[in-house]
C-alpha cells in the first residue's frame, strides 16, 4: 500500500523539517503544492529538504524545476482548457527530453478516467474518495459499488485521495485501491509527524491482515 503525503496549503516554516522526519522514516512520495507561494519560497522549501530525498518530491507549480533539482516527477494538471493543455504536454515533452527518467502523476474526478485515458502516469489520484475539508468540503463523489469495479477494470495506478484519514485506511483497503494520500488528515492535526507514524502503523496491520486473503 502506497502512502503519500500532499504538502498544507499553508505556510508554516517548520513543514519541511515534518517532512524531512516522514522521509527518514520511510515515506517514498511527497507532494508539493504551494498555489500561493512565489518562486523564491518554493525553493526555499525545496533546499529546507536534504537532497538525498528529492527524487522522492513531485512538484505541482514551477516544473520548470525538474531541471534544477533531481525530484521524481511533476503533476500534470489535467482540468486545464484545451489550448493550455496542448502547451502543458508540449511543455513535458520537453521536460522528458531533457529528463528521460522524469515521472508523471495526475488526477482524476470522474470514474469513467479510469478506463478512457490512455496516458501513462507512474500514478493518478481519484478525488474526492471520502469528501474534504481542506480541499473545498467537497462530498464523496463516486458510489462503492461503481468505484470498486472501476478500479478492477483500470490499468492506472489509483491513489484515493480526498478525506483520506487515519479511520478510512481499512476501506481504503477493501475498496481496492493501491494505495492513498493524505493531506489535511495529517496536516490538520495537533502533531503530523505522530499522525505519520501512527498511520504507517496501521498500514503495516492491514497488510499483513489482507495478505492471509490473497
Amino acid at each position: 500500500m502506497r502512502i503519500i503525503v500532499f504538502s498544507d496549503s499553508r505556510k508554516d516554516d517548520t513543514e519541511p523539517v515534518i517532512v524531512t522526519q516522514m522521509f527518514q522514516n520511510g515515506l517514498e512520495t511527497f507532494h508539493l503544492n504551494k498555489p500561493r507561494f512565489t518562486e523564491e519560497l518554493f525553493e526555499e522549501y525545496l533546499d529546507a529538504i536534504p537532497k538525498e530525498y528529492h527524487p522522492r518530491i513531485y512538484i505541482h507549480q514551477f516544473h520548470s524545476y525538474i531541471m534544477k533539482y533531481n525530484l521524481a516527477g511533476i503533476y500534470h494538471h489535467r482540468r486545464r482548457g484545451m489550448e493550455k493543455d496542448y502547451l502543458h504536454r508540449l511543455q513535458m515533452w520537453w521536460y522528458h527530453r531533457r529528463r528521460p527518467d522524469m515521472k508523471v502523476s495526475c488526477s482524476f474526478s470522474k470514474l469513467s478516467s479510469l478506463y478512457e485515458v490512455k496516458e501513462e502516469y507512474d500514478h493518478v489520484l481519484l478525488r474526492p474518495v471520502f469528501g474534504s475539508k481542506s480541499e473545498g468540503n467537497y462530498h464523496s463523489a463516486f458510489p462503492e459499488t461503481g468505484l470498486m469495479e472501476g478500479l478492477k477494470r483500470t490499468h492506472h495506478n489509483v491513489m484515493a485521495f480526498g478525506g483520506t484519514a487515519y479511520d478510512k485506511l481499512e476501506t481504503v483497503f477493501k475498496l481496492g485501491f493501491k494505495g492513498f494520500a493524505i493531506k489535511g488528515g495529517l496536516w490538520r492535526t495537533n502533531d503530523p509527524f505522530a499522525e505519520y507514524m501512527r498511520i504507517i502503523e496501521k498500514v503495516a496491520e492491514l497488510e499483513k491482515h489482507y495478505s492471509q486473503f490473497e
